[in-house]
């Protein structure tokens, strides 16, 4: 499992700057994997800073008065 965390990362910044979706480069570079083991499971995490999260899952929408 290993092995396949950095080529996911590198895929996933491959992808935002052909897409031109990172002016600065600092949200690509912050993408990072983990490998997660428990006795029935394993898990590849993929994360990065804030504005990664908001790329995967957008932004709320906020109601003024609410």
């Amino acid at each position: 499992m290993e092995t396949y965390g950095p080529k996911l990362e590198k895929a996933i910044r491959d992808y935002m700057a052909e897409n031109e979706i990172n002016a600065t480069g600092q949200t690509s570079s912050s993408v990072s994997s983990g490998v997660f083991e428990t006795s029935s499971s394993i898990v590849l995490a993929i994360g990065g800073s804030k504005a990664f999260t908001v790329l995967q899952t957008g932004r709320r929408l906020q109601i003024k008065g609410m």
